[in-house]
């Protein structure tokens, strides 16, 4: 019934002894209370201190919690308290307190380490009713919202996230059947080149549309598909439709032009990636070098090693391989002689600079950036290209394509068929 290290109740207990109380009536909120870097203290510092900083974390917690209240050792790092509260103010105030007392911690064992937390709040709209399962949810939900790497932060479960949440139930109960009745589809934008000023590439993306007309975009699904690992089966889905219609072009003797798909982290170190890849190609019987691999630049800040490997066995068997968002996070010109690279794809936020205190600095790093590559022998690519200054300026330094808002936004396959393609 108690947790062996705090000797405070374990979360089974403390949902039984939650779901026999009497609220009398009375208006409750459950408060998820969790350490950041708790990882680093246990690194640092070693088990035991980390240890003592739970155990004095419990008896500070026990200490603030009133009759028919409840606390208990959640998770390694975390605790979940039952707290007696009237609305969000008087939430805030209580929680912040208890949060104060708890950083003293630090103070008390002599230590050096400023302890940080950081708390997710479900509080009862009505005098408590919900499952005790359901607003630990909550509460956990809230906690995830938090994006601030360093403060004390205190987040509410509230109308948005409910929201957020139920649209997030939503594409996790519907992604298998949405793929298996092709909703997800496959769009296009021109890549155009700006040597003969013509469009001769493109860029597929995919947009969820759902049967009643609804179109979902990828900033809403992706993140969630890339957690929950289903972003794998979707890529392969987006691969195999971009080779149905560059087969497409090819049987009706059209003009054939390259694009490049994206690939998730999850599937470039999948042992069968490769082969499936030359399975779906064989399959349409399409020339790979009509392929670009997009991989995003995050990859060679995870396993350099791997990286090489994967792209270097792709690209013998003949397709390209592009580094999306280039200059967005991790990339260095270490890049360059590391990986062996076809393509380069400047990031949208040096043109976002146009304009700026910071244009002068972000013009001068495109034209290194796209002399380096071009001495390599890479190709490079800029996005968020919206204004003909923005095109004369790449033009000016070398840049080989362009894509942007300027030639055209991402449209169905079957229009820019019709557009673009001979």
């Amino acid at each position: 019934d108690y947790d062996h290290l705090t000797q405070i109740y374990n979360t089974a207990e403390f949902i039984n002894q939650v779901e026999h109380m009497d609220t009398n009536g009375k208006r409750y909120g459950v408060v998820i209370l969790n350490f950041r870097h708790f990882q680093y203290i246990n690194n640092i510092f070693g088990r035991k201190i980390a240890d003592k900083i739970l155990i004095e974390a419990a008896k500070t917690i026990k200490n603030e919690i009133k009759e028919n209240e409840f606390v208990c050792r959640y998770k390694s790092d975390e605790f979940c308290m039952l707290l007696r509260m009237s609305d969000e103010k008087e939430a805030r105030e209580r929680i912040s307190g208890i949060i104060e007392n708890v950083c003293k911690i630090s103070e008390k064992l002599k230590n050096q380490y400023m302890i940080k937390l950081y708390c997710g709040v479900s509080l009862d709209e009505k005098p408590y009713k919900l499952p005790i399962a359901d607003m630990i949810n909550d509460a956990e939900f809230a906690i995830k919202t938090i994006k601030h790497l360093y403060d004390n932060d205190i987040a509410f479960f509230d109308a948005n996230a409910r929201e957020e949440k139920l649209f997030q139930n939503m594409v996790e109960s519907s992604m298998e059947n949405a793929l298996e009745n092709n909703e997800f589809k496959l769009y296009l934008q021109p890549k155009k080149n700006l040597k003969t000023n013509k469009i001769a590439e493109a860029e597929a993306l995919v947009r969820w549309v759902k049967p009643n007309g609804e179109i979902i975009y990828p900033n809403k699904f992706v993140p969630l598909f890339e957690s929950n690992g289903f972003c794998a089966s979707l890529d392969i889905y987006m691969f195999e439709n971009v080779c149905k219609l560059i087969k497409k072009w090819k049987d009706e003797g059209k003009e054939i032009i390259p694009i490049s798909i994206n690939q998730s982290k999850l599937l470039f170190y999948k042992t069968y990636y490769i082969d499936m890849l030359c399975e779906i190609t064989e399959k349409y019987d399409i020339d790979k070098k009509y392929i670009v691999i997009e991989v995003l630049e995050g990859l060679v800040a995870d396993n350099m090693e791997g990286l090489n490997k994967t792209i270097n066995s792709l690209r013998e068997k003949g397709f390209q391989i592009s580094m999306d968002d280039f200059g967005s996070g991790y990339s260095s010109l270490n890049t360059f002689t590391s990986i062996d690279l076809d393509e380069i794809k400047l990031d949208r936020v040096f043109l976002r600079s146009m304009g700026t205190e910071k244009e002068y600095k972000q013009k001068k790093m495109m034209e290194n950036i796209i002399s380096i590559a071009k001495s390599f022998g890479i190709r490079t690519v800029t996005e968020g290209v919206e204004t003909v200054e923005h095109e004369e300026f790449l033009k000016s330094i070398g840049c080989d394509y362009a894509q942007g808002y300027l030639y055209d936004k991402p449209i169905k396959a079957e229009l820019f068929e019709e557009k673009y393609i001979k």
